[in-house]
């Protein structure tokens, strides 16, 4: 199996997408079915890979690590409801995610409640790592036998040795790479020396030109953007948005008046375009809504450098 295609394919995103084009009535009603169970597999894979902190089990929250536990829970049942397509048959999938849902329900009782871990990382539970080790391995030989093997294992352990394996179906593993943590020490604190620097410079090379209506109005297309295409542009607006905030300094009310702090406000309702941000939006206050005039002006941009 190839997981980052199934990640691609089973994807919040993709479910969104779906609900979007049902409420377009670009498709029928009756795919709302798949959009749920979409969901329901992308949440439930979120929480078997957790890596974060923000992901992982915990009783700092009892609300949120109750509601994980008790769709980890309605999950097994899910899957013990499945009629498979054909005979009907009990299928070896559903053995292979009744088996790791309880598993992780099994393991997180053991390390919260008896062993009073104060998180749990699902994630550091796979065997991606291990799937990886022996990519690299058989990445330099394709059949080793006994002493080739030992001989690749030993450099790959001492050099932490890595490569882009093209024929490999799992996902990288976040580690810490000891032999280049001294260089990036040093680049960090380079990096940390000249940023004030840096800021400086990108202030003064900065150039702002007002909109000419003259110049740019030939250049730009009489053809406007569809409806489907508007709508992705206006979740990247707030994405971009989402950057600006998190790695640059700003005021504040400057930055609210670039978006609608309040998602329930009548501009955001009326607003077509917000829909698929807000079936994006599997939590409250996640995801940025643009104000109409911030969007105008990426729209203007969108139609010019196309």
């Amino acid at each position: 199996m190839n997981v980052a295609l199934s990640v691609g394919l089973l994807n919040n995103n993709v479910a969104a997408a779906i609900l979007y084009h049902i409420d377009r009535k670009n498709i029928d009603y009756v795919h709302k079915t798949t959009a749920w169970f979409i969901s329901t597999i992308y949440k439930w894979f979120k929480l078997l890979t957790s890596r974060y902190e923000k992901l992982a089990l915990s009783h700092f929250q009892d609300n949120i690590y109750t509601e994980n536990i008790t769709f980890l829970k309605e999950f097994n049942e899910i899957v013990y409801g499945i009629t498979a397509v054909g005979d009907g048959k009990w299928k070896p999938f559903q053995s292979g995610l009744v088996h790791c849902t309880q598993t992780a329900l099994d393991i997180q009782h053991e390390y919260l409640n008896k062993q009073n871990f104060k998180y749990l990382l699902l994630g550091r539970f796979t065997q991606d790592a291990l799937e990886n080790l022996f990519s690299t391995i058989h990445g330099r030989t394709s059949v080793p036998d006994a002493r080739e093997f030992k001989q690749s294992l030993r450099l790959v352990s001492l050099s932490q040795f890595q490569a882009n394996i093209n024929r490999g179906n799992y996902s990288a593993v976040d580690i810490d790479h000891l032999v280049q943590y001294c260089t990036e020490i040093k680049l960090l604190e380079n990096k940390n020396k000249s940023r004030h620097i840096q800021c400086l410079e990108s202030i003064e090379n900065e150039i702002w030109d007002d909109w000419d209506e003259e110049l740019h109005t030939p250049l730009m297309r009489n053809e406007p953007l569809n409806n489907e295409t508007q709508t992705a542009l206006y979740y990247l607006t707030g994405a971009l948005l989402h950057k600006i905030k998190k790695n640059y300094k700003h005021c504040t009310t400057c930055f609210n008046a670039l978006v609608n702090t309040d998602t329930n406000s009548n501009d955001v309702n009326n607003n077509n375009l917000s829909l698929f941000t807000k079936l994006r939006e599997y939590k409250k206050n996640v995801l940025y809504f643009p104000t109409m005039n911030v969007y105008n002006i990426i729209y203007k941009c969108e139609i010019l450098f196309r």
